[in-house]
């Protein structure tokens, strides 16, 4: 309650565990980012005793790789692969390595040498064959991406001969 920026807290508790977060002031309204204000946090919640607590940021509002995994940006472009590279690198990653946002400087993982294919799907042999362009683009998806499978549990399983 007393860090400044605080919109607003909100608390759920269990008999043997709980949960609870902090809403915060729009960025417009506040001087401090999320990352700023989490170690001030971290050593209030420190004093509480008996109770373990790692507070952390929420998940982005944009879709991401995850908490600790980079975000990714994807160019879209009808310029010459060379050209899109040298804005990545001039002009994208210089943004992200100086404007704050970022924890960890960004890493370009740009591909501009891969083969490019064009699948073009006769939609008329696929309904004749009575099949859904759900699960040829399910398949499709599987066949360039890899998919989970199944499970199988050893303990459940019995052999016939």
């Amino acid at each position: 309650m007393k860090v400044p920026e605080r919109e607003q807290v909100f608390q759920i508790t269990f008999p043997d565990s709980g949960f609870g977060g902090m809403v915060m002031k729009p960025w417009g309204e506040r001087k401090r980012t999320v990352f700023q204000i989490l170690p001030e946090v971290q050593a209030k919640v420190n004093r509480v005793p008996r109770r373990p607590a790692v507070p952390r940021h929420a998940a982005a509002a944009l879709p991401t790789g995850g908490e600790f995994l980079p975000v990714n940006l994807i160019l879209e472009s009808t310029a010459e692969p060379a050209e899109i590279l040298g804005v990545s690198r001039k002009q994208l990653q210089q943004k992200c390595a100086t404007n704050g946002m970022f924890a960890f400087p960004p890493k370009l993982d740009t591909q501009v040498d891969q083969p490019e294919y064009e699948l073009v799907i006769d939609r008329d042999k696929v309904a004749a064959h009575r099949v859904n362009m759900v699960s040829v683009g399910s398949d499709l998806a599987a066949l360039v991406g890899g998919n989970y499978v199944n499970r199988f549990d050893l303990r459940r399983a019995q052999l016939t001969r």
